[in-house]
């Protein structure tokens, strides 16, 4: 069971550290445009991971693939 205080595994070493830990919205490329946003914390050519904290869970990492969404930075 996980709780709150629990803390995300590690993250892999990233291969391309450009424009890391900034705030970012991810959304599909296709439908069901609606954004998530969270701190840019990986990605590669496959995946790309915001981190998310929320009062009900805490700290999260979120993997989205690379194929099919979009990543613009919060303006």
């Amino acid at each position: 069971m996980r709780t709150k205080n629990a803390q995300p595994r590690a993250l892999p070493d990233a291969e391309d550290e450009f424009q890391l830990i900034q705030e970012v919205t991810i959304a599909p490329d296709d439908y069901g445009r609606d954004p998530v946003t969270g701190t840019l914390v990986y990605t590669d050519k496959s995946v790309t991971i915001l981190a998310r904290e929320t009062a009900e869970v805490g700290l999260v990492h979120v993997h989205f693939p690379k194929l099919g969404f979009r990543v613009r930075p919060v303006e």
